[in-house]
Parts: C-alpha cells; sequence; structure tokens
C-alpha cells in the first residue's frame, strides 16, 4: 500500500507501526495550524488526526484525500459536512478511552466530594485542623445523575454503582428496554437534575447541544450538588456555572474540558476553591493514547483497502462498501 497518511500532530508508536506494518508512507506534518496542514496535505490520501483544526478549506484542498480517522471521540473539529460533499470517510475510536475517561470521571467525584484539593493545599500551609473544617461526604448512597449514556456515560454508571451509589440518567437515543437493571432512565433532563445529588454530563459538542446546561438546570438539584464535566466545554455556560458556585447553588465542580481551550488564565473558575479543573486530559492514558492511534489507524486502513470501518461516522457522497 503506497499510500500517504499525515500526521499533523505525531502520535505514539503503536498506531504508526499500524500503518507501517501495512505498507502505508507516513509524513509527520509541520505543524496544527490550518496553514500547516494545507501546506501538507496535498499529496496524502489519508489523514490522522487529534483536536486539528479539520475545515471546509483544507478539505477542499486536499485532492487526493479519501479518509480522516479520528484520535479519539469528539468530532467538532472537523467539518463533516463538507467531508460528506466530497465523499471523504470520517472515522474516530469510539471503544479506545472509555475507560480512562469514566475513571476520571469518578477520581473527579471523589476528589470535590472529599475536598482532596483544598484540604493538600492547607496541609502544605501547616493547617491539619482543616481535618475537621472541611468535612466530605460519601458518594455511597448519592445519586448520580447522567446526561447521556452512551459507552462512556455507562462506564461511569456501572463504576459508580460498585460504590453503592444510585444511578439515573437521560439519553433520548438510548433503547429504554436495554437499560442496566440498577440505572432508571427519566423521560428529561431536568427530572434527573431534579433528582441527582451529583450530575455527570456525556454530551456531544453540536448545535443542539451548545451552551444549553446552566443555571437553570443547575436550580433544579434537590441540594447543593456537584456537577462534573468530562465531555465538551461548549455544553456548559461556564458564567452561570459561577455564578451557582458563588451563589451556593451548587457545592462543587469538577472539570476537565472548557467552552474555550485552552482556558484564559484569568477564567473566573479557575480562582474557586469550590472548582477542581484538569486540562482536557481524561483520555490521555498511556493505555487509551496507545489504544486510539491503533483505532484510527485501523479506520484509516479499512477505507484505503476498500472495507467498511467499525468507526465510521459520516455519510460521504461515494458509499464504502
Amino acid at each position: 500500500m503506497s499510500c500517504t497518511i499525515l500526521l499533523p500532530k505525531d502520535i505514539r508508536n503503536k498506531g504508526k507501526q499500524y500503518l507501517l506494518d501495512r505498507g502505508y508512507h507516513l509524513k509527520i506534518g509541520r505543524g496544527r495550524t490550518e496553514e500547516d496542514i494545507l501546506a501538507d496535505i496535498a499529496d496524502c490520501e489519508g489523514l490522522l488526526v487529534c483536536n486539528d483544526p479539520i475545515t471546509a478549506k483544507i478539505l477542499r484542498h486536499a485532492n487526493r484525500l479519501k479518509v480522516i480517522g479520528r484520535h479519539g471521540i469528539g468530532l467538532d473539529n472537523i467539518d463533516i459536512d463538507t467531508a460528506n460533499q466530497l465523499g471523504i470517510a470520517v472515522t474516530n475510536a469510539p471503544f479506545a478511552n472509555v475507560n480512562s475517561v469514566a475513571e476520571h470521571t469518578i477520581a473527579l467525584m471523589l476528589a470535590c466530594v472529599k475536598h482532596l484539593i483544598i484540604m493538600d493545599r492547607n496541609l502544605h500551609m501547616g493547617n491539619y485542623e482543616c481535618r475537621s473544617q472541611l468535612l466530605g461526604c460519601d458518594l455511597s448512597g448519592k445519586t448520580l445523575g447522567l446526561i447521556g449514556f452512551g459507552r462512556i456515560g455507562q462506564s461511569v454508571g456501572k463504576k459508580a454503582a460498585a460504590l453503592g451509589m444510585h444511578i439515573i440518567a437521560y439519553d433520548p437515543f438510548f433503547p429504554k428496554d436495554q437499560a442496566p437493571s440498577n440505572v432508571r432512565l427519566l423521560p428529561s433532563w431536568d427530572d434527573v437534575f431534579s433528582k441527582s445529588d451529583i450530575i455527570s454530563l456525556h454530551l456531544p459538542a453540536t448545535e443542539e447541544t451548545r451552551r444549553s446546561i446552566g443555571m437553570e438546570q443547575f436550580k433544579k438539584m434537590k441540594t447543593a450538588g456537584w456537577l462534573i464535566n468530562t465531555s465538551r466545554g461548549s455544553i456548559l455556560r461556564e458564567d452561570e456555572l459561577y455564578q451557582a458556585l458563588e451563589q451556593g447553588v451548587l457545592a462543587g465542580a469538577g472539570l476537565d474540558v472548557f467552552e474555550t481551550e485552552p482556558p484564559s488564565p484569568d477564567n473566573p473558575l479557575f480562582s474557586s476553591d469550590k472548582v477542581i479543573i484538569t486540562p482536557h486530559s481524561a483520555a490521555m492514558t498511556e493505555e487509551a493514547m496507545d489504544q486510539m492511534g491503533i483505532e484510527a489507524a485501523m479506520g484509516i486502513d479499512d477505507v484505503l483497502s476498500g472495507r467498511k470501518p467499525a468507526g465510521l461516522v459520516n455519510s460521504p457522497v461515494h458509499s464504502i462498501q
């Protein structure tokens, strides 16, 4: 196979080796901006991307491009409509980071309800009495509301149930009769917010979900609970989240994603002791990074070899047999 695959950003060896073993030529790009990718892509049949912006301009310039393999799950950085029009297949890695993101979600929950970060800071400053000044609470017996019940939401629910939590969820696309026996699917996310102690968001970034969750939903929670977001920052109204924390509508939040990434250092949420933040790193474990590269490479090889990939996410004009 003499096709050339562009990687605007280098990835770990296992994904690259998968392609090299099948005869592909790999081209490590000069950078991740639109200008860099435009300069590199003209002679490439495949494109393996992380969060790089794959715009309509890039796709129309890439005359030989047949497939984009997404190193991850989210697709908001790729112009899917234009890819469809041009007959370019888009695949992702739907299984690679499920466990890693789910574990990170549980870690943020525990860190929030146990006040781990602020206790660490206090003890470093010599305040041992923080142990009685900042009482945490148990997850066991609390109700976890999952907004979105795809693979990651399901994995979070399974892990949370093992900690003794009650699990409720909202997902209009999940068949109600296929829900696990210990998960109660509710008809709206307002119902989930009103019955939850902790909310965990697992929604894709779409026009419908953009800035769809804010003060209106927070006020519906039965107590001043916690919000966890390891999906996409654009689904939250960050300004209203900050207000909810300042006004005591919410007890705390654990965020791995932000409306703007990288976030501005003067983001008000960064100054709040009620917020625990990580840099969109939930999927960035050794295991997940290896598997994301392999699954992205598999999708590219499937398309260029004439097979329909398991991770195909669009409907290109020229259908794949």
